[in-house]
């Protein structure tokens, strides 16, 4: 009988947005050692579909938005489906939360990217403090 720790499996099936895959025959899933440190648990989080106004308050449903990028704030890395108007626009996306030159904490959004509302579903061993996410209206609207 071998024991198999499944903990970088399952940080790959959370970052990647998947299911784990079970284990062979003949292998016992590891959850924890004694006498080993403790692994961290790989949160979840989904916003639901925003719409983002001016400042920090929700926006018009029915304004027709194109977004841009979304910044965030914290430290670790972050792991992102990003949703606009029910359509997946990126799937598993990783931003590394950090201020210097090479990491910005921002994740650009492909060119032309432009709906009514955004959703993002983040997973990602980090410490999120907030996301802004950077939009115009569509069409020069005010």
């Amino acid at each position: 009988m071998s024991l198999v720790d499944s903990y970088q499996a399952y940080l790959t099936a959370g970052t990647t947005f998947t299911r784990l895959l079970p284990t062979g025959t003949g292998r016992q899933m590891v959850y924890a050692l004694f006498n080993q440190g403790s692994y961290q648990l790989l949160p979840f989080v989904d916003t639901g579909v925003m719409y983002p106004g001016d400042g920090t308050q929700m926006g018009d449903p029915s304004t027709l938005r194109e977004f841009d990028t979304i910044r965030f704030g914290g430290a670790g890395t972050l792991f992102l489906n990003v949703w606009v108007d029910d359509t997946l626009i990126l799937q598993g996306a990783k931003v590394v939360l950090a201020e210097d030159p090479y990491q910005a904490s921002t994740l650009s959004l492909p060119s032309g990217t432009a709906g009514f509302g955004i959703r993002l579903q983040i997973a990602g061993l980090a410490w999120i403090r907030w996301f802004k996410i950077n939009w115009e209206p569509l069409g020069g609207e005010n």
